[in-house]
């Protein structure tokens, strides 16, 4: 069915809808009414749309056109290779070795290939010498302004190395510290359940959910308003 509104001046009446069958005309007062209903209908769809309109997805809008930041984990790693390849203790180790952690196997699994890189011959052999390495992160996440925040990627790490049986001979503690900014948005994906990837410390400002609060009474206010006015309206004519 198409909608088309035309004038027949000789009848001064109007025709709303027509079909291939009939067409049904209808006074002038019928054809204001007929307008002033749609009127209401589009702009309750309208306060509607707006009304539901959840801000999460407008923050998904906005971080689509935006290039996800370098994860916490993997900066952490890099951060520990780095470490790795200027320690004492691992320049004096030139025996075949057992690399022992409690990080998840994708990180160990880059730790590993990067002693190898390194020169270093780690060894899956459980009697042999280990070298044991144990993180204490303390990354720290801090908003700056609205959309930046400021994350501080730091900790220890231990490197201690063990004999054939298990007896410590030599320990060496190392430092390290990364700082950036990123969009805050970003805060929640950059993280990850690793404790070396995750914020031990959040900074951030409180959020004010100000359209929940002021944003959708408000257009529900209007709304009501607007068609109570527009059905007295339409009484009225």
């Amino acid at each position: 069915m198409d909608l088309i509104l035309f004038n027949q001046s000789d009848r001064q009446t109007f025709c709303a809808f027509y079909t291939k069958r009939n067409c049904v005309s209808f006074s002038k007062t019928q054809h204001n009414h007929f307008l002033l209903k749609m009127n209401i209908r589009i702009l309750l769809n309208s306060l509607l749309f707006l009304f539901f309109l959840n801000p999460a997805e407008l923050l998904i809008a906005q971080q689509e056109n935006q290039t996800l930041p370098v994860k916490n984990a993997d900066i952490v790693v890099a951060q520990i290779n780095e470490l790795l390849s200027e320690s004492q203790v691992m320049g004096q180790v030139q025996k075949p070795f057992q690399l022992t952690t409690n990080f998840p196997d994708q990180y160990m699994n880059i730790i590993f290939q990067g002693l190898v890189d390194n020169g270093k011959m780690v060894s899956l052999d459980a009697a042999l010498p280990s070298v044991r390495l144990r993180l204490f992160p303390e990354n720290v996440v801090r908003q700056v302004d609205k959309h930046t925040a400021e994350r501080i990627l730091s900790g220890e790490l231990q490197i201690l190395l063990t004999d054939e049986d298990s007896v410590v001979k030599q320990t060496e503690t190392l430092q390290f510290s990364y700082i950036d900014t990123f969009p805050v948005m970003f805060v929640d994906d950059v993280e990850s359940n690793w404790q070396g990837g995750a914020f031990q410390v959040r900074n951030m400002h409180k959020k004010r959910n100000i359209w929940k609060r002021a944003g959708q009474p408000a257009i529900v206010a209007v709304a009501t308003g607007v068609t109570v006015f527009l059905l007295f309206n339409i009484r009225s004519n």
